[in-house]
């Protein structure tokens, strides 16, 4: 790597911490609102604080070059991007009702999760729930909601959609298309060509340059999800953190402009 991407590089990681940084902040301010009584901030809470985890978790791998498992992890600040925007734009909507929505959606999945393990471990836990509470409460969900909605939340939780669906609806296929389908070859470790490029060079673009483009994708798709959480969630709850996150989004697409010249 020329000093320039490593220069390149850096700036990016150190804008990644600065944004873990602020969402770490939000986090804290949610965390106050809260316990105060404004029910709406835990939700949210669970967005910012997947993305901030996320986030760090992302600067700290490209840290040790380790750049297959950072790309994990920007696959899943996608989604939580997209979950993010999915919630925010129909709590607006219905508040009560989408919080209700995320409520059944969880307590369905966890009864998948237990039925499959055929509930063993709860015995494990004091206090835990017996397998008959989680059955009552999994009752009361399906005695308001149809047979198909019970289904669907178990299935893909409270969007109801699939990651492709969730894109498309909030505008964002191109980046599900070459971003997060690109990535899922290091969830799924099925990609032997890619493994064999970095012994051998390849007659289209070289294995250094292709590292190298998809690396500049890597960190500004991780910003733009980011920042977009932040910024919603700062801009909602109106924290004065606004002058910090405006600064951040700019520094982000100052680095990407720049990279996109080079």
């Amino acid at each position: 790597m020329k000093r320039g991407e490593v220069g390149s590089q850096d700036r990016w990681i150190r804008l990644l911490v600065d944004v873990s940084d602020a969402l770490d902040t939000a986090l804290t301010r949610l965390s106050r609102a809260a316990a105060k009584g404004r029910t709406d901030a835990r939700f949210f809470s669970i967005f910012v604080l997947q993305a901030g985890q996320d986030i760090r978790a992302i600067a700290s791998l490209y840290k040790q070059n380790l750049k297959e498992p950072a790309q994990i992890l920007v696959r899943a600040v996608i989604e939580c991007r997209l979950n993010f925007d999915l919630f925010f734009l129909r709590f607006l909507r219905e508040p009560t009702d989408t919080m209700r929505l995320m409520l059944d959606a969880m307590m369905l999945e966890k009864m998948k999760q237990m039925e499959s393990v055929n509930f063993r471990g709860l015995d494990l836990i004091p206090g835990a729930p017996t397998p008959d509470d989680l059955r009552q409460r999994e009752r009361e969900i399906k005695a308001r909601r149809s047979p198909s909605e019970v289904k669907a939340l178990r299935k893909h939780g409270f969007s109801q959609m699939t990651v492709e669906q969730r894109a498309r609806e909030m505008h964002h296929s191109d980046m599900y298309n070459m971003v997060y389908r690109n990535f899922s070859r290091n969830v799924h470790g099925s990609d032997y060509a890619e493994c064999l490029s970095r012994e051998l060079e390849l007659n289209t673009v070289p294995h250094a340059v292709y590292t190298m483009e998809r690396d500049k994708v890597s960190f500004s798709t991780a910003a733009f999800c980011a920042t977009g959480i932040l910024d919603l969630t700062v801009r909602f709850f109106r924290f004065p953190m606004l002058r910090r996150v405006t600064s951040l989004r700019k520094q982000a697409n100052k680095l990407q402009r720049a990279n996109s010249i080079t």
